[in-house]
């Protein structure tokens, strides 16, 4: 083995150790560590009948999700979800979407995210809807927003791996969705989990 490449493992072996005592300190202060299991927008699966739209943003790409006032024509997002070797079992998971409106007009987008757990082993049951009503930045344009659904329960569930099937789609016919003719443009939807390990 080079020298470089010891000097690489070395490294590699400090940011564990690392990792190990913000773990270790945390448990001493009985305090929360999370981690952040990510969906950009970009690497999930849309509705083959009611899409959002691909737009082109600062470089990048996003998903517009536009105004539809008519219950049914809302455009829908899928993906699933498995659960982090790090997650400390029985913990809530705490889903929130990274989104950004067309403009500086007041109003709230109304996202709904379903989702349906089941560990190994387990049956999937009915999806569970959620909401927030996420109040656009109506001060500068094309400001990043972060916007928190209720958290899942994770009580009752325990073990490696479980796994969530989800939807989100912005459920504009409902009234609590104000951010009327315009569109909401979703960079990422991202589950916040307390960790209590650095993996199995």
């Amino acid at each position: 083995m080079s020298e470089i490449e010891i000097l690489k493992r070395l490294r590699e072996l400090e940011r564990v150790v690392n990792r190990m005592k913000t773990l270790d300190k945390a448990r001493a202060l009985n305090v929360n560590v999370e981690d952040d299991l990510r969906f950009p927008a970009t690497s999930v699966k849309l509705s083959g009948s009611k899409p959002p739209t691909s737009t082109a943003l600062w470089g990048g790409e996003v998903l517009s999700f536009s105004d539809q006032a008519v219950i049914g024509n809302e455009e829908y997002i899928y993906f699933d979800v498995q659960l982090s070797h790090r997650w400390k079992e029985g913990t809530n998971l705490r889903p929130h979407v990274h989104w950004l409106g067309q403009d500086t007009t007041a109003g709230n987008v109304y996202w709904r995210l379903t989702y349906s757990w089941a560990d190994i082993g387990a049956a999937f049951g009915a999806a569970t809807p959620i909401y927030v009503a996420a109040a656009n930045n109506a001060v500068t344009t094309s400001t990043h927003t972060m916007s928190y659904f209720p958290d899942i329960s994770g009580v009752g569930h325990g073990g490696y791996s479980g796994m969530l099937i989800c939807s989100l789609s912005r459920h504009s016919s409902n009234a609590l969705d104000t951010y009327n003719g315009k569109n909401a443009y979703l960079l990422e939807i991202d589950f916040h989990i307390d960790m209590d390990t650095l993996g199995s």
